[in-house]
């Protein structure tokens, strides 16, 4: 047994770099500088890697809770706004009358017509697809300045009164001035 190990430790073994040629040895710098420098990418890549999730991550936090603020900045003034709206609303339905009584509405035009010196000549009620608002046709006679003031003065008192379709014209006749409107009044309706 002694024998064969001296064989073995007397025995010559040649090494890589005696079976080596000149261009495997080149090959074999290639190969070990390759990974040299897969290695030191790999280091640095890495931490890099984490770093930058990490920087993307905080980046969505910081998006979020910036989100957070603008909403709630929006908010405050959206319940402004809406607060405002509302008050506006409560003074528009404080204006409105909860019921209409028609006859009297009509005599309240005609009286009205008969202060400026208007005459109606027509007064026709019309289909309304709205809740709370009756609209009637109405032609009237007069001069252009009472026209003028008794518009004026429909608008402006109650009941909450518009007037649409306006259109003024001459009478071939007699030369008087017509009116021809669409009436609005508006009240608080439960639909």
């Amino acid at each position: 047994m002694n024998n064969i190990f001296f064989r073995l430790t007397k025995m010559k073994i040649p090494f890589p770099h005696a079976i080596m040629t000149k261009n495997n040895k080149n090959a074999c710098g290639l190969l070990l500088s390759v990974l040299f420098l897969f290695g030191v990418v790999k280091g640095i890549a890495e931490p890099l890697k984490e770093k930058e999730h990490h920087l993307i991550s905080e980046s969505k936090a910081m998006q979020q809770e910036i989100q957070v603020y603008q909403d709630f900045s929006e908010n405050a003034h959206r319940d402004a706004d809406r607060a405002r709206k509302l008050s506006e609303l409560r003074s528009l339905q404080a204006a409105l009358p909860d019921m209409l009584n028609t006859d009297k509405i009509v005599k309240q035009l005609y009286n009205k017509a008969d202060d400026y010196d208007i005459v109606i000549q027509k007064m026709k009620s019309l289909q309304s697809n709205e809740a709370g608002k009756l609209v009637w046709d109405a032609e009237f006679f007069g001069t252009w300045n009472a026209l003028l003031c008794f518009l004026k003065d429909l608008e402006e008192q109650a009941p909450f009164t518009r007037l649409n379709h306006v259109r003024i014209y001459k009478s071939q006749k007699d030369n008087k001035l017509i009116m021809q409107a669409h009436i609005n009044i508006y009240y608080l309706s439960d639909i």
